[in-house]
This record gives C-alpha cells, structure tokens and sequence, in this order.
C-alpha cells in the first residue's frame, strides 16, 4: 500500500493548463481528482510560482510555496493548501 507521502505524476488533468501535474503526498492527488470532478473548478494547478516571503521564528527570511491555484466558475481565485 502506498504511504501518504508517496510523490507521483497525475496525468492528462483536463482542468490544468498542463499535460500532467506532479503531487507532493497522496493527499494532493486526491485534491486533484476532487479538482477534476467538482463543476464549481474552472481551473487549477500546482505549476503555479507564487512564493510568499516570511522571516521564521530563527529570523531566516524563507518563501511559502501554497499547494494549490484554483480559479471558479465566478472568477474568484483561491489558493489552496493540502
């Protein structure tokens, strides 16, 4: 049985601007066949390059990567994390 960590690729996504969309854990490929199949989704990907700066506890200035970007059929974009 896979571990909840397993990485892996999630091939030919009809809702990504790309061919395939490559997950971090089995958490995000469930996301992303929840993704697929939810009419609200108009789009989403993980290829997405938002970084949001923030300095930790240790003050070393570190970038947060979010999983997901989602765009609804009302225009709305969420960022997403899993």
């Amino acid at each position: 049985m896979p571990k909840p960590s397993e990485r892996g690729i999630f091939e030919h996504p009809q809702k990504s601007p790309f061919s395939h969309e490559i997950y971090d854990s089995l958490w995000e490929k469930e996301q992303m066949e929840y993704l697929e199949k939810d009419p609200v989704v108009v789009k989403w990907t993980k290829n997405h390059n938002i970084r949001i700066p923030y300095v930790d506890d240790a003050g070393f200035r570190k970038n947060y990567e979010p999983d997901f970007l989602v765009e609804l059929v009302d225009s709305r974009k969420e960022i997403q994390e899993i």
